[in-house]
């Protein structure tokens, strides 16, 4: 462990010695380098978001964040890093950072979601799952609020407000979501979740994919995809690659020919590294 540690210090210093030397033989930083390189706009929001990140100046750091708009951050980049506001680098600049700005305001918008417990006394809450069960079931009324009915949707229980404790109202938003803008979709799925032998819990099973793609936004693994949606990025997006997760699971399921719920955990982790691939780093 102490030798890697070592080595890791050492490219490191090897690595800041080589900015400096490029700094001082082109007379551009960094990030300003980054911005005169051919590619696309997503690619170079990545490389300055990671820069930005690996930056010493905390400033800089703090970008990440979204603590600011798109336009304050540029100017704080300027700043910091000396450069020209009339440099030919800050219309690119700006687009990179109007991109890292909407998905770092994203991940704040469904950390607050998912920490708002769904509770029975929010009208707006129990509203949306009304509608979900509406959606959902057309032809069948629900008898009560209680109801053993909600299992034929892949709840627990016959109280599905009991389901959302991990990922909060969030959880519901995208199941709700996917039932009123992606009907026919939802209810292929609903049925396929009901197959005698490879069914699963549909709802149960949407929340923990909620929650799946959330870890992937913490992590930042989704980044590479997020940031070629166009701007600004909204939540109704990210709950749209919800509903492609949704989609995709189903698939993989009935691909895994799995005998039993028992072998969910295991399933759930290879279709992580799957969408890890597809949509991430």
């Amino acid at each position: 462990d102490g030798g890697r540690l070592s080595w890791a210090m050492l490219l490191h210093w090897i690595w800041r010695v080589w900015k400096w030397l490029l700094r001082f033989f082109t007379g551009q930083c960094e990030l300003e380098r980054l911005c005169y390189q051919k590619q696309q706009p997503y690619q170079l929001a990545l490389k300055i978001e990671r820069s930005l990140r690996r930056s010493r100046a905390k400033e800089l750091h703090q970008l990440v964040e979204g603590s600011c708009t798109a336009d304050d951050a540029v100017d704080v980049i300027l700043r910091v890093k000396r450069v020209k506001q009339d440099s030919k680098c800050v219309p690119s600049l700006k687009s990179s950072m109007q991109i890292i700005m909407g998905v770092a305001s994203l991940t704040k918008e469904v950390e607050q979601l998912k920490g708002q417990a769904f509770t029975k006394d929010n009208q707006h809450h129990e509203s949306l799952l009304s509608e979900l069960w509406d959606h959902m079931m057309p032809s069948e009324k629900l008898t009560s609020r209680v109801s053993p009915q909600w299992k034929e949707l892949g709840f627990q229980g016959n109280d599905p407000g009991t389901d959302f404790r991990g990922m909060g109202v969030f959880g519901l938003m995208c199941l709700h979501h996917l039932a009123s803008c992606h009907g026919d979709l939802a209810r292929q799925l609903l049925s396929h979740s009901h197959h005698p032998t490879v069914g699963y819990p549909y709802s149960i099973v949407g929340i923990d994919l909620c929650s799946l793609l959330w870890n992937m936004l913490e992590r930042r693994e989704l980044y590479p995809h997020l940031y070629q949606l166009a701007t600004p990025i909204s939540l109704q997006q990210f709950m749209e690659l919800f509903c492609e997760a949704m989609k995709e699971f189903n698939g993989f399921w009935q691909e895994e020919k799995p005998e039993n719920l028992l072998a969910y955990p295991a399933v759930r982790s290879k279709f992580a590294k799957h969408i890890s691939i597809k949509w991430g780093v």
